[in-house]
Formats: structure tokens, sequence, C-alpha cells
């Protein structure tokens, strides 16, 4: 299948390995609390058989003693906002796929599972945030991805139809949630290569692709 720019008015982000490559600071971060807090170092396999809730879930759930719980969270996040710079680098194609889309009258939002905090914090550093007109963190839904309701109520926000959204995302829950909601999907390996076990509207190696 062909992708027309034109179908679309509404095009939906993931965040983490889609929009930026905030997975080493992440597994940085939470390495640092576990250690600190578990006296546990923790690989990076480890602690994505984690993911699946925001940080404060997996802080909470993986903690020992859980009256560390806000030491721990707050630890985490003034890590991740002191090593920012340092681990994720601005991609000047997603960077000019954004100006594009703003460019043509496209409408632009994230749904993410990222909490509010980190993700405020990323777009901020990144200075993305004048390209985003509507979020969804993990606090915003009931229901986390693979399920459709973060897609369903930023395309209620924006009063636009199933067929004129589409959902960029780099995970199989990306793709779950878009046919959940019952849009197109698209799915990226615009950082890291990747294989997908169940199958997107459309694949993308690059933000160049779209534009």
């Amino acid at each position: 299948m062909v992708f027309y720019l034109d179908r679309y008015d509404t095009f939906i982000f993931d965040f983490d390995g889609t929009i930026a490559d905030t997975l080493p600071l992440c597994f940085d971060s939470f390495r640092q609390v576990f250690l600190t807090f578990n006296n546990e170092e923790m690989s990076d396999d480890n602690i994505e058989s984690w993911f699946g809730p925001s940080e404060i879930g997996i802080i909470k759930n993986n903690l020992k003693n859980k009256a560390d719980s806000k030491r721990a969270v707050d630890l985490y996040y003034d890590l991740y906002k002191k090593n920012h710079s340092s681990f994720v680098k601005p991609k000047k194609e997603i960077n000019s796929l954004l100006l594009a889309l703003i460019s043509s009258g496209k409408k632009i939002a994230i749904v993410t599972g990222k909490g509010r905090i980190s993700y405020d914090i990323s777009i901020k550093e990144l200075e993305l945030d004048k390209f985003i007109a509507y979020s969804i963190a993990s606090e915003d839904v009931v229901n986390p991805k693979p399920n459709g309701e973060g897609i369903i109520k930023t395309i209620n926000h924006f009063d636009t139809s199933l067929e004129k959204a589409i959902y960029f995302g780099d995970s199989n829950a990306d793709i779950l949630a878009a046919n959940d909601a019952g849009i197109d999907s698209v799915g990226v390996s615009w950082f890291y290569p990747k294989t997908f076990d169940v199958s997107p509207t459309f694949l993308s190696a690059s933000p160049i692709d779209i534009i």
C-alpha cells in the first residue's frame, strides 16, 4: 500500500523510540534508582521486562522497601532531567517531519505510556513542544496500550474521523492500540531496526519516508 500524506489530517505519535531515543536514559535512571534502593545492578533486559506501567509504577512494583517509593521516584526524575542532554539528542529528520506536517496544516498529537513528568521534561529539552497540539500520558488513561483508549481520546479531542487519523509507533503494543482504536498505523524503525509480530498498515525506516 502506498502512503499518501493528504489522506490524513491527524498524526498521532508514540514518544519513546518513535519521536525520541529516550530508552538509554530511562535504563540508566532506573539502574541508578535500583542500585541505590535495592542494592542491585540491573541489566537493560531486566528493566525492560518490567515495562508496561509508568515509571512510578515500575519503581513502586519493584522496590524491596515500599516505604522508599517517594524518594526513589524523586531520584528517578532528578536523574532523568539532569542527564537528559547527555543521553538524548535531537534527530533532525523528526524535526523536519513535524515541521512539514505543521506547515501542511496537520494536527499533531502524542499518545505515550510515559509518565507526564518525564514526557514534559523530554518535550521541553528537545524543543518539540511547539509542534504538539495535544498529548496523552500514562496518567491520562485507565487502559494503557495495547488498548486504544488514548488514541480514541485524541481523535475525540480533535473531532476528526477514524479514516483521517494515523498512529506511529515502534512496538507491537503501538500497532495493536491503533488497531483497537480502528485507525491506520505506521510501524517505525527510526532509531533501531524493528520487526513486528503484528502488521502495521505501513512501515517506515526514516521520518523522511512520510514527507
